[in-house]
């Protein structure tokens, strides 16, 4: 999931860099945690892959999966509703000079503003100590 997205903010990077002249104007919508059905699958999902992995897999990596859902549940529950990605991309396609990241949502805005001013190693340890991820040698 992480890998698309970036994926997708290379594609857009590359584009507005590409189509500018011909003055096309190329934004990245960049929403947080959106109340969408999208929890719900996942969850189903995830439940269907635990049933199926190996005994090994399973004490290797059963910590590490409790917490990730955790932070999912918390992430659901505090999802904002759908409509301010509309109010997003609406801009964005009627805007005179729309900007080129719409970041929507808390939990985007502080992720980018992690990725702007924070090393890559100290982004690590806060994202590890929010989601109570297992510590090296607890596993």
């Amino acid at each position: 999931y992480s890998a698309s997205k970036f994926a997708l903010e290379a594609l857009t990077d590359a584009l507005r860099m590409e189509l500018q002249p011909w003055g096309i104007q190329v934004s990245i919508i960049e929403p947080g945690a959106i109340a969408t059905p999208i929890w719900e699958k996942s969850a189903k999902a995830a439940e269907g892959l635990e049933m199926s992995v190996s005994e090994e897999a399973k004490a290797l990596y059963g910590e590490a999966v409790i917490r990730i859902r955790e932070a999912i549940t918390q992430a659901a529950q505090r999802a904002i509703p759908p409509e301010a990605v509309v109010r997003a991309v609406h801009h964005a396609l009627t805007a005179a000079h729309p900007r080129t990241r719409y970041l929507v949502g808390t939990d985007a805005k502080l992720r980018a503003w992690m990725v702007k001013w924070l090393p890559d190693r100290v982004q690590d340890k806060l994202l590890l100590w929010a989601l109570k991820y297992p510590r090296e040698g607890s596993v």
